[in-house]
């Protein structure tokens, strides 16, 4: 799909969105759904930019998930309605599954890899809040821990958000070091994803 919307093929990403589609209302176990809701996911949050349109599915999805008692699935699915919620403006939701899905992680003693994402949604919503140091706080924790995965998601989120903050306040050098930071992660991983963001930044 990124591919596809790389080369501007946009009657193939919309004959896949309804594959997804097709896919997403076959299946009646939330598990066999995570593959297409991922799709759905990557292809309206990271390729459209419009995953706001995505909140009302991911909410019946997570209350599936709750109901069929899936972990893996209500997490992954708590993720996606958290960054979800934050585009569609509806902080206090993207807030509140944020905690709510850190807790679990907590309880559980397991899918640590996952919560540097709740954590860079928590950041975005003080961002919005004016939270600003704690968002910043929050974004430099992260960072151990994504450097210690190798989360190179995580990381490259997290240099575009101190950007954002560094900016908002003011603070040109940690401006600059945030842009530094995901031009070394390009050249150094050779990771593309961000390789866009660096002529933005």
């Amino acid at each position: 799909m990124i591919e596809t919307a790389a080369t501007g093929e946009d009657e193939r990403l919309s004959s896949r969105q309804q594959e997804i589609r097709q896919e997403l209302d076959q299946d009646e176990e939330i598990i066999w759904q995570m593959v297409p809701l991922a799709c759905s996911f990557i292809l309206h949050y990271t390729i459209w930019q419009a995953g706001a349109s995505l909140v009302p599915r991911l909410l019946q999805a997570k209350e599936q998930a709750s109901r069929e008692a899936t972990p893996f699935a209500s997490l992954k699915v708590r993720q996606w309605l958290a960054l979800a919620a934050v585009e569609a403006g509806r902080l206090r939701l993207a807030y509140e599954e944020s905690l709510a899905a850190l807790g679990l992680i907590e309880q559980m003693a397991g899918y640590a890899l996952l919560k540097g994402y709740f954590e860079i949604v928590l950041a975005q919503v003080w961002f919005q809040w004016n939270r600003l140091e704690e968002a910043r706080s929050l974004l430099h924790m992260v960072v151990h821990d994504a450097a210690a995965w190798q989360h190179l998601d995580l990381l490259g989120w997290r240099y575009a958000d101190l950007l954002r903050i560094a900016l908002a306040t003011g603070d040109q050098s940690e401006a600059l070091l945030a842009q530094q930071e995901v031009e070394q992660l390009v050249l150094r991983e050779h990771y593309g994803a961000y390789a866009g963001w660096v002529p933005t930044m």
